[in-house]
């Protein structure tokens, strides 16, 4: 779900976005401006809102009670936009969101 935090328990047609998250936790000014996935590889691409010179990472649950897991760290702002292929352990049922390092 985009630009809110509401969240759904049931089973998911596709992975869901979640607000970007700012180094401190605190919810931030990143926003996915596109989204694609290739469920017979998993891969799951993300492009979204960066700041030039910062670092991001890419975060998995699959529930969003057991935490998140880190995708990918270390991903490089590549300017006012960065984007990212990633691997999803369960296309089907994701919940993916992005945090400034």
């Amino acid at each position: 779900m985009r630009g809110d935090d509401r969240h759904s328990q049931s089973q998911l047609s596709r992975p869901q976005l979640i607000n970007g998250l700012r180094a401190n936790g605190k919810l931030g000014p990143i926003v996915v401006l596109q989204d694609g996935d290739d469920r017979s590889s998993g891969q799951f691409t993300l492009t979204w809102t960066s700041e030039p010179r910062a670092t991001y990472a890419v975060q998995s649950s699959s529930d969003l009670q057991s935490g998140f897991s880190d995708l990918v760290t270390g991903v490089p702002s590549a300017g006012s936009t960065t984007t990212v292929t990633v691997y999803l352990y369960d296309p089907n049922k994701s919940f993916v969101r992005i945090r400034k390092q």
